[in-house]
């Protein structure tokens, strides 16, 4: 008689997001181990989440009372309320805390025993020029950070305290169409026909594919680790910005233009400027995790190849 496996209940918030919906694209793939429930906020892709169950509503309108109807194992929360400017994020940090409260409180009463992973990014740690950053370096966010951090917080305090089981993921700069590589370089490149540099160059960047992102997420889930915070990173993708434009001059053959801070400034505003300048050299202490996963795209060049094949460039 053939043994019944019993699935993991995931309970995914934000799952038609970017990552999200590259994590709930490797969790369906995985339906023999997990049974996948997603928060979707207003629009989504009927036919990708047809073999999932749809939730409708925000971080902030979700009915709690589903936690008690589900009783996940995992809840993987990617929901971030968003805002434009510092005001518009302050506000949205504000809103994004009170639903996170809201939501901590309600899992302690519901199903206490959940594994909440929330991803994050790596802004929170701040620019640290050529050191190497790993997940015990002390937080000094800066760019979009400053404000959104707060509304984070809740469950920093909830890792720390020891209360629940809570991990924090930490990825670096995230290649994809929906990314910050489709909204300031593909873009860019179809509306001036040059290749941006932001800054002066010098800055480290830590870079990534989302499909490979999204797996070491998952890499981390099937680790069945909890209580930890985890720099989700490539040990391939650490490059200069300006050697990363020049891979992309490689592929293209488009000219390359420098775009000072001041102009990122007044174009966009301060906290873009330092998004695109700070440097960071991501590295991880859980070793295991890095070296037992298998990157699809290698290297910045694969990357970016990757990246430039769906671009339509």
């Amino acid at each position: 008689m053939e043994q019944k496996i019993n699935r993991k209940k995931v309970l995914v918030l934000g799952g038609s997001g970017f990552i999200g919906s590259a994590i709930v694209n490797l969790l369906i793939s995985h339906s023999n181990k997990y049974d996948v429930w997603v928060l979707v906020h207003r629009s989504y892709n009927v036919q990708a989440l047809e073999s999932v169950k749809v939730i409708r509503g925000s971080l902030e309108s979700l009915d709690l009372s589903w936690l008690d109807i589900i009783q996940p194992d995992l809840i993987l929360h990617m929901a971030r309320i968003n805002g434009s400017g510092t005001r518009g994020r302050r506000r949205a940090a504000r809103r994004g805390r009170k639903a996170n409260l809201r939501l901590i409180d309600r899992i302690k009463l519901s199903c206490p025993e959940v594994h909440v992973i929330y991803v994050s990014g790596t802004l929170v740690y701040g620019d640290h020029g050529e050191k190497t950053v790993d997940e015990e370096c002390a937080l000094n966010p800066i760019s979009y950070a400053r404000e959104y951090i707060h509304a984070e917080t809740p469950w920093m305090e909830a890792l720390d305290a020891g209360e629940m089981k809570v991990s924090m993921m930490h990825p670096p700069w995230i290649l994809g169409l929906q990314s910050w590589f489709g909204e300031f370089f593909i873009k860019f490149m179809k509306r001036h026909n040059q290749i941006p540099l932001f800054g002066n160059g010098n800055n480290w960047m830590s870079i990534i594919d989302l499909a490979d992102c999204a797996g070491l997420i998952l890499r981390y889930i099937e680790s069945e680790k909890t209580n930890d915070i985890f720099n989700v990173f490539n040990p391939n993708g650490l490059i200069k910005m300006r050697d990363f434009v020049k891979l992309i001059q490689e592929e293209t053959g488009l000219e390359i233009k420098k775009v000072p801070v001041e102009m990122i400034t007044s174009t966009f505003d301060r906290a873009t400027a330092e998004a695109f300048t700070f440097s960071l050299k991501s590295t991880s202490l859980h070793d295991e995790l890095i070296t037992t996963y298998t990157y699809k795209h290698l290297n910045p060049k694969n990357i970016i190849e990757n990246n430039l094949s769906f671009s339509s460039l």
